[in-house]
């Protein structure tokens, strides 16, 4: 997963249609507010599910319009 982290602290997440097809394909379509306390603790489950190649589940409110990301479980 490619992402980046814009001025206002989203952090953009990008080809989320490689791992679920239904996703938005291509830019960064979904984000990760990292200036919410939820953010942040979204953010580091993902930082860890990266490091540890563990699986997490990213839930947005809809996988064919641009957005945030809403809640992310850790498997």
């Amino acid at each position: 997963m490619s992402w980046t982290i814009d001025t206002s602290g989203k952090v953009w997440l990008r080809n989320l249609n490689q791992f679920d097809s239904t996703f938005l394909g291509c830019c960064y379509n979904f984000y990760i507010d990292s200036t919410t306390q939820y953010g942040m603790l979204m953010w580091s489950w993902v930082q860890v599910a990266a490091v540890t190649a563990n699986p997490l589940t990213l839930y947005v409110s809809s996988k064919s319009t641009a957005g945030n990301v809403t809640i992310v479980v850790k498997e």
